[in-house]
């Protein structure tokens, strides 16, 4: 693989508008905003949710206590009324003729309030439950919510720092590749300028290399020429008569 296709390789990698590492970093920093975000508002819902419980909850105990005293104070109000009849209601005691009917009547209200609120006390204790209830589901809910937004926020801190050590590692690879296709696009142009020096003449030898080659037939062919009228001249072959026998001892001469 060249250097321009595996710097290519890195770019796509890091600037990719769908999947480049960049991109990857950047949602994953905006989703942890959003996370943070998500998380804070929810507390905040949670805690005016539960104020709001909290103070019906108390107005409804408030209520249920003041409830239970009037029930008592009815009771004990007329409870004195049913005594003081039954006295008044003795053999030895003058009875006015329409007392019987009043006290009947007094008997029957005094019976509906208390059991009116008796109802109502019973509806408050019952709202006081549901109140219980609901809370406890929207507390439960708020939990279980939570504590998804906080895993999610932790494998995407996670993560993130993979990404975050990858991007350095490829940005890091990225600068050293772009390195070295200047030292080598450097070396190339090297090479290219002493080749384009030695242009002309390769140009100039391949062109005349034919007549060159002819040259040096000719060259050859009239050296040989020469070199046999030379040997053809008689002192040269004399000489060289003398220089075969020069070596050979005379029979005449003295031993």
């Amino acid at each position: 693989m060249s250097l321009t296709t595996e710097i290519d390789a890195l770019k796509n990698a890091l600037d990719d508008p769908v999947t480049g590492l960049r991109k990857q970093r950047d949602s994953l920093e905006a989703s942890l905003i959003s996370n943070d975000l998500s998380q804070k508002s929810m507390t905040q819902d949670r805690t005016q949710e539960n104020l709001v419980y909290q103070k019906d909850i108390s107005n409804l105990v408030e209520s249920q206590r003041l409830l239970a005293r009037a029930i008592i104070v009815l009771k004990k109000f007329y409870t004195k009324i049913i005594e003081s009849a039954l006295i008044q209601a003795s053999p030895s005691a003058s009875v006015p003729k329409t007392w019987e009917g009043s006290f009947k009547g007094q008997s029957k209200k005094g019976g509906d309030a208390i059991g009116m609120l008796e109802f109502i006390l019973n509806g408050a204790k019952k709202e006081e439950l549901s109140a219980h209830k609901a809370e406890q589901t929207l507390q439960h809910a708020f939990e279980d919510e939570m504590t998804s937004l906080k895993s999610q926020h932790a494998r995407e801190e996670e993560t993130l720092v993979d990404i975050q050590k990858t991007l350095a590692e490829k940005g890091t690879e990225l600068v050293e590749k772009r390195r070295d296709l200047k030292a080598t696009e450097k070396d190339k142009q090297t090479v290219e300028t002493y080749l384009s020096g030695l242009k002309p003449n390769c140009e100039f030898m391949s062109q005349n290399i034919a007549l060159r080659t002819a040259n040096r037939a000719e060259e050859a062919k009239a050296l040989e020429h020469a070199r046999k009228l030379i040997m053809a001249m008689p002192g040269v072959q004399v000489e060289s008569a003398s220089s075969d026998t020069a070596g050979t001892p005379s029979d005449d001469a003295a031993p």
